[in-house]
């Protein structure tokens, strides 16, 4: 049985991950230092280390006790506005760690890694569709943290020629299982979708940030796409490596549809019968005004396919999940 690694695997994603993962027959074992992630988004058959990954000594142990077959690299510190007051933090987890854990890779022999990035790399981009081509730009701490460690990702590639590697630049996840088994337990996220969950459920107010972007409507437009479509990315990410005949690179994993956040807030109101109270706010520093991903290239290179592109079914399960309160376990 092979081992797989999964690297902020008590998180959002990552324990959607590591559930895909356990039903193909691999061993998991996750290290998470729980800053954000949770023990109650694990199956009890998870092998679980709380480990900082700037801790370079505990991460040795754990891969001179595995020998991982790859690793699944989902811890980073992701807050947009928290980046900026704390940017030396967010470099060391996101960047240093990311340096870590390649370190442990190479030394260990480790030739497969998937590394979760993020759409925050772009920036403001000029496509109505951003492509993986496109060059980068972020415009907050972040973003930058987040294309340093790309780099050092690639690098590897270059340097270890057996190494192989996919990049998941992630846009705006949401949602939770439909069978209310998992979803997000980090309810003090700055999403929209899950902001809109914990609104319905306490006070129905809703802060809307930044109206006058050049948009459609004026507010911000993004590209939202399921966890569940997302943790399945991961593993088609991982099958395809173990093709003889597959390269290294980066996926956009988005749904190639944005939605402006007055219209996500509609179908959020919808869908779930709920009014909510609007205050408009400045826009928050960092926040470009549209992000949204042309996703040819996954379709092209793997036999990924969304399954539940559907930004009311988003809306739903999320509140579904949070409204029964499993989410605050």
């Amino acid at each position: 049985m092979q081992s797989i690694l999964v690297v902020g695997g008590a998180g959002y994603i990552g324990s959607h991950t590591v559930q895909r993962l356990l039903k193909k027959d691999y061993q998991v074992i996750v290290v998470d230092d729980l800053s954000t992630g949770k023990m109650a988004s694990l199956p009890s058959q998870v092998q679980f280390h709380q480990v900082d990954i700037l801790n370079t000594s505990e991460l040795r142990k754990i891969f001179e006790k595995y020998r991982f077959h790859a690793v699944f690299h989902l811890a980073a510190k992701l807050s947009v506005p928290e980046s900026f007051p704390k940017h030396f933090e967010y470099f060391d987890t996101n960047v240093v760690g990311t340096k870590n854990l390649l370190k442990k890779c190479e030394e260990f022999g480790v030739k497969r890694f998937i590394f979760s990035s993020t759409a925050a790399v772009y920036g403001n981009v000029q496509s109505a569709l951003v492509k993986e081509t496109d060059p980068p730009c972020p415009q907050n701490p972040y973003g930058l943290t987040k294309l340093m460690a790309e780099a050092l990702v690639v690098n590897q590639g270059e340097i270890q020629k057996d190494f192989k590697f996919r990049i998941l630049r992630y846009f705006n996840v949401a949602g939770a299982e439909l069978d209310g088994s998992n979803g997000p337990r980090n309810l003090h996220s700055g999403q929209l979708i899950l902001n809109l969950g914990r609104s319905a459920v306490n006070d129905k107010v809703v802060s809307v940030y930044g109206t006058n972007f050049p948009t459609r409507d004026g507010t911000a437009i993004r590209d939202y796409i399921h966890v569940v479509d997302l943790a399945e990315a991961h593993l088609e990410a991982f099958n395809c490596l173990e093709s003889a005949s597959s390269t290294s690179g980066v996926w956009n994993c988005g749904y190639g549809q944005g939605y402006s956040v007055m219209e996500v807030v509609k179908a959020f109101e919808a869908v779930n019968q709920i009014k909510f109270d609007i205050q408009l706010q400045p826009p928050r520093q960092g926040d470009p005004s549209q992000v949204v991903a042309n996703n040819e290239l996954i379709f092209k290179e793997s036999g990924w396919r969304p399954k539940y592109n559907d930004i009311s079914l988003i809306c739903k399960s999320t509140y579904d999940w949070i409204k029964n309160g499993i989410g605050q376990r």
